[in-house]
């Protein structure tokens, strides 16, 4: 007997529908079948002879639109640095057909050394894949002159591969002022370029990026965002327009906006800048520096390095013997003195053994030693330097006299860590936390450019000496021995003395503003510490500075200015150790001179700003750096008088609390 008949009515039916159900399948399926071979058929055999010319023949290049770099302004609303268009030359592999022939034709046209070709040439047989369609610099911003022969040459010869494409270069708009601040620009490295790639950041070769200063520290806000443009090229890399490009790029976006990078709005009064640069000439200072800053803020107003850097020759591409040139400088342009150098700050430190000896309680304002020209701790002996002496002498003449003995006593009574401990609270020994003190590694490391300086404590004799030995103190009580500060720590510091005793952070970034013309990054005075000691104590040293430009017979009485009244302190910190004989300036080496130096706050009666020069090997603080610092503080006085204020608009928004 059959299955089929045993099977039940119902059984059928489902075997039917199962049926029903395999032929709908399989008719679908040939369907579609059928409608592949007939789009195989038309692109193969109908159209296949025009797409296969035009995959041999066409491409889709993608060219970046470099965003445009973010502007610099101080903060009066001068424009230091910004951009100009530049014409720079590109080489693509992929369209390249004789790659020797074509680099030994660039090399006649662009004046290119044999070094730069053949590292051009390298480049170019290392890159593999899609990375042959990525343009490969080969020489930014070509005269009109390069153009012309280029132009003339693609034409008759073709130059496969070779394209001119629109660049920017940075312009400094006040020439190399306040190049340490600003910083430059040259071309990204190898390595850093492909880890800048991995954490997701858009660089090629030949990109330029930040190297020093605000340019470096604020890389990520000034450069912006790349857009990008597709054009439709042949096979030797030349555009197609017309109804054959449309037609390649067809559906595609075609073009995406950059966007450009935030300007920065600094704390420099780039007049102020220009002012003191100007001062350092007139004396003939070589190395030095200072620093100028808002006492009641923190906001940096002025900051000089000496030499100053040639930022308009340094950035973008110079030769190598450009490079070699600033590398072997015995002078060391590119070293910011301001907070990469430190020193003995001399009898400027005078201040801080004061304010110790007042809170420790080892004196009062009217405490008294005798200087017989000497200052004797069981065998050794430390000179004054006024040989004859200053007799009896309280702390008030002694900072105007500056006599080394009065302070040699206070650092005896106190000891090195309670000098140390005064020293730490004005915010010697420690980096200020400036932006311009801290980079980041392009592996995201953070790298310190700021020194620390050095206040020698017992724990720090007995590392570095074998131990703390009593007479320590008497060295550092007058800036000298192991005691070492940055210019503007020493800035720092009388700032802080002059505002009552609030340390604050030196600050260079008032805001960033987009192209929307947004505010971002809007800064605040930063308090860092409060000075505990009393305020009458306080004002009693503020006093007594005041004295040394002040009152007759103060160390820069005779050079006060006419305008303004002036607290500061002179310095005259050694190099080398002299013996019994003293030697003068002029029949010394250069490099053996002693540093002068000035510290001071301005205007006495109500003290705004606070400055710190030295003049490196200039000899006598009050003869070689007390003018320097002087004339500058006198050009800021100016320039309040012409503006009819002293305060910049940011300065004026954070002081009424952001009302104004």
């Amino acid at each position: 007997m059959s299955l089929l008949a045993n099977s039940s009515p119902g059984t059928s039916a489902h075997y039917e529908n199962n049926w029903l159900i395999l032929a709908g399948f399989a008719f679908c399926a040939l369907s579609a079948i059928l409608v592949i071979i007939g789009r195989l058929y038309f692109l193969q055999l109908v159209r296949g002879e025009e797409f296969t010319q035009r995959s041999e023949t066409n491409f889709i290049q993608k060219s970046r639109l470099s965003a445009d770099r973010g502007f610099i302004y101080d903060s009066y609303g001068h424009l230091l640095l910004d951009n100009r268009p530049t014409l720079d030359v590109t080489i693509t592999a992929a369209f390249v057909k004789d790659q020797k022939a074509t680099l030994e034709q660039l090399a006649t046209l662009l004046s290119l050394d044999e070094a730069t070709i053949k590292s051009l040439g390298t480049k170019l047989r290392k890159l593999r894949g899609l990375d042959r369609f990525v343009p490969t610099l080969v020489k930014r911003d070509i005269t009109f002159d390069e153009l012309a022969k280029l132009e003339n040459a693609r034409m008759l010869a073709g130059l496969d591969g070779v394209d001119i494409e629109e660049g920017l270069a940075r312009r400094y708009r006040y020439g190399n002022s306040a190049g340490h601040v600003l910083g430059y620009m040259n071309e990204i490295g190898p390595k850093e370029l492909e880890q800048r790639k991995k954490s997701g950041q858009d660089y090629r070769q030949g990109d330029m990026i930040g190297r020093m200063g605000l340019e470096s520290q604020y890389e990520e806000l000034l450069h912006g965002k790349n857009g990008f443009r597709l054009n439709a090229v042949d096979s030797h890399g030349r555009r197609l327009r017309g109804l054959t490009g449309r037609k390649l790029l067809q559906g595609m976006i075609s073009q995406h906006n950059p966007e450009p990078g935030e300007s920065l709005i600094i704390t420099l009064d780039i007049e102020l800048q220009q002012a003191a640069e100007e001062a350092f000439r007139e004396k003939g200072a070589i190395e030095g520096a200072m620093v100028v800053v808002d006492i009641n803020t923190g906001y940096i107003l002025a900051m000089v390095s000496l030499p100053l850097l040639d930022v308009e020759n340094i950035s973008g591409s110079p030769p190598p013997s450009f490079w070699q040139g600033l590398i072997n400088n015995p002078y060391k342009p590119l070293l910011n003195r301001t907070i990469q150098e430190h020193y003995s700050p001399g009898s400027t430190y005078k201040p801080i053994t004061a304010l110790a000896g007042l809170k420790n309680g080892a004196i009062t304002t009217k405490t008294k030693y005798h200087c017989p020209g000497f200052f004797t701790m069981g065998r050794s002996r430390w000179r004054c330097w006024n040989d004859w002496g200053h007799g009896s002498e309280d702390l008030h003449s002694a900072m105007k006299h500056s006599c080394d003995v009065y302070f040699y006593n206070v650092g005896a009574e106190i000891g090195l860590d309670a000098l140390a401990a005064m020293a730490a609270d004005l915010g010697f020994g420690k980096r200020s936390g400036l932006e311009l003190g801290i980079r980041k590694a392009p592996n995201g490391r953070l790298l310190y450019d700021e020194q620390p300086g050095i206040i020698p404590t017992s724990a720090y004799r007995a590392r570095t000496s074998g131990g703390y030995q009593k007479g320590d103190v008497v060295n550092n009580s007058i800036g000298q021995g192991d005691t070492n500060v940055t210019p503007l720590q020493l800035a720092m510091a009388y700032a802080t003395i002059a505002n009552g005793g609030t340390l604050l952070k030196p600050q260079l970034l008032l805001r960033t503003e987009d192209s929307h013309g947004k505010w971002h990054n809007l800064a605040h005075p930063i308090v860092r510490s409060k000075l505990a000691i009393a305020p009458e104590d306080l004002e009693a040293v503020v006093k007594s500075i005041c004295a040394v430009v002040g009152e007759p017979g103060g160390g820069v009485y005779h050079r006060r200015s006419k305008k303004l009244n002036i607290c500061g302190k002179t310095g005259t910190a050694q190099v080398i150790r002299i013996g019994r004989e003293r030697i003068k300036k002029d029949e010394m080496e250069y490099q053996t001179r002693d540093n002068a130096w000035f510290a001071a706050f301005a205007p006495a009666e109500d003290p705004q700003i606070a400055v710190a020069v030295v003049n490196e090997h200039g000899g006598s603080g009050g003869s070689a750096a007390a003018p320097i610092a002087i004339k500058t503080i006198e050009a800021w006085y100016d320039l309040t008088l012409k503006r009819g204020t002293g305060l910049s608009w940011h300065k004026r928004w954070i002081m009424s609390g952001g009302e104004e």
